[in-house]
């Protein structure tokens, strides 16, 4: 009993202090090694989506990528922005990248499940529930998202960068 308080304890601690992070957003996995401006590109190009402006940001993205090829959160942003844009094929395969640096990107699960809602696929976007699920220490915003879109068929939520 006293180990499994000290577990909750420290599960509570690390939660309080750690970083909160919108749908989509950061998970921590980018490759560390891009400078300020790198991490300025992805900044603006998160402004400019949430702002509708898609090809702009989709720019700034691959300038970001091009410095920084690891980094899953732009490969994500990336796909969001090339899905907004109607481009779905091109979308699924940065949400892949992305997936490959970071099986765990729940921004990335959470877009490719909406990418699956929007062509049909829905078996294939309640695997990827189920991996958001898995991946999130308690429910988060991104599994809600993605199980009403499943449910409702609408994907039109915008994120909450």
């Amino acid at each position: 009993m006293l180990k499994s308080f000290a577990f909750v304890l420290m599960a509570v601690s690390c939660l309080a202090t750690a970083p909160a992070h919108a749908a989509g957003g950061d998970s921590g996995s980018g490759s560390g090694g891009g400078g300020n401006e790198e991490a300025g590109e992805i900044k603006q190009s998160r402004t400019l989506l949430k702002n509708g402006n898609y090809a702009k940001a989709e720019g700034l993205l691959r300038k970001a990528l091009a410095a920084d090829a690891d980094n899953a959160d732009a490969w994500n942003l990336l796909g969001y922005a090339t899905r907004m844009q109607g481009d779905n094929p091109e979308a699924e395969e940065y949400y892949g990248k992305a997936l490959a640096l970071n099986r765990e990107h729940v921004g990335a699960l959470q877009y490719l499940g909406m990418l699956y809602v929007q062509t049909g696929r829905i078996d294939e976007a309640k695997k990827l529930l189920a991996r958001i699920d898995d991946a999130c220490f308690f429910t988060c915003e991104e599994y809600t998202d993605l199980k009403r879109a499943i449910e409702t068929g609408n994907t039109d939520k915008s994120p909450n960068w």
